[in-house]
């Protein structure tokens, strides 16, 4: 057998908490290679959990010396803070964990929440799920995993810059150096009015332990979730688009403007198999906004990513409105102008379309 198979075996007896069956597995591994840094990693993991701290922290330690870059992986750390889990022992699990989730990965789509991720997501893995299938589409990390025809694509916040004040945003993205990043964005008005029912509609401020009550004008100025945190999410990303081997920009007004044509460029780079054109136009129909809504308010998907908070609260939808340009809607001219003044000031160049200047 294999070592990457080996290393599945260990780290499924690990979290299934059979401590002795992952060392063991781990000790065969290194028995043939020395220093092979994930089965020393997660032996030092076995060792924290059996009791021996220690000794499992020299481990760790160790596995760190010989590649530096796995801090990069320390990506859900702040927010697990931010929720009261300090046990260093969960932090290193969740390193190892993403970095080999991280290894299987061909390309990512990143975003900001609440910038049209759910509906690109549901766009492509319908595309991948072709015809004929009941399966969750929103699943596409899986189902590109199990069609060796598709470059496999996970869906993530990155840095989950949306549940840490500004000042513990990562700027390290060696995590992504040698794969495709599709990084989308959407007009930092319209992510915040749409985030703010997500923070307090859904569930954001309970999850991050955060005691935020006021109103939109008072979370737009909050340090988690505010436009302050956004910016700096945009701006670490502008700064570090040439570290992944390919980086694709698009907007949510884009895709809104002409699904089809953004849809096609998100393949062209995936370097996807393309289906028959007719069929490019059913995915687009599938992914409407009103077929999108339709899903969520039957949960015909059956998945919590698709699912209102409140039925009889329309905010509190994951698909709420869809509009470009809504935040007039919501904010007064006093917020609209701060939030100006803002993104003209601190707001990098490579988002000049969110500047007055470019609008």
């Amino acid at each position: 057998m294999e070592f990457p198979q080996l290393m599945a075996q260990a780290v499924t007896a690990y979290k299934a908490r059979d401590l002795q069956a992952a060392e063991e597995i781990c000790r065969d591994i290194r028995e043939a290679v020395p220093d092979h840094l994930e089965a020393l990693y997660l032996h030092g993991l076995c060792l924290c959990r059996a009791g021996h701290r220690d000794a499992g922290r020299a481990a760790i330690d160790r596995a760190l010396s010989m590649r530096p870059a796995l801090q990069a992986y320390d990506l859900e750390r702040d927010r697990l803070v931010q929720q009261g889990v300090s046990d260093e022992v969960i932090h290193w699990e969740r390193r190892l964990l993403l970095y080999l989730n991280y290894l299987s990965v061909d390309a990512f789509l990143i975003s900001y929440p609440k910038c049209g991720r759910t509906w690109l997501r549901a766009l492509l893995g319908k595309y991948v799920l072709g015809n004929g299938t009941d399966r969750d589409p929103l699943e596409v990390q899986k189902l590109t995993r199990a069609d060796p025809h598709f470059a496999t694509l996970a869906v993530t916040h990155d840095d989950e810059p949306h549940w840490k004040p500004p000042e513990k945003l990562s700027r390290d993205k060696r995590a992504y150096v040698g794969k495709k990043v599709i990084f989308l964005t959407r007009d930092p008005r319209d992510t915040l009015v749409s985030n703010y029912f997500q923070y307090t509609r859904r569930g954001g401020a309970e999850f991050t332990r955060d005691s935020f009550a006021g109103g939109i004008s008072s979370f737009i100025r909050h340090d988690i979730g505010g436009l302050r945190g956004l910016v700096g999410f945009y701006n670490i990303w502008a700064e570090c688009r040439s570290v992944p081997a390919a980086f694709l920009h698009i907007t949510y007004e884009e895709l809104t403007e002409d699904t089809k044509a953004v849809l096609q460029r998100c393949l062209d780079f995936l370097q996807w198999p393309q289906h028959e054109p007719a069929f490019l136009d059913e995915v687009v129909a599938f992914g409407s906004f009103a077929n999108m809504r339709r899903l969520e308010e039957t949960d015909a998907l059956n998945s919590v990513r698709l699912r209102p908070q409140q039925v009889d609260d329309p905010e509190s939808f994951k698909v709420r409105r869809g509009k470009v340009g809504g935040y007039v809607d919501y904010l007064s001219a006093k917020d609209i102008a701060f939030i100006d003044a803002f993104l003209d000031d601190q707001l990098a160049d490579f988002y000049a379309l969110y500047k007055n200047r470019g609008r």
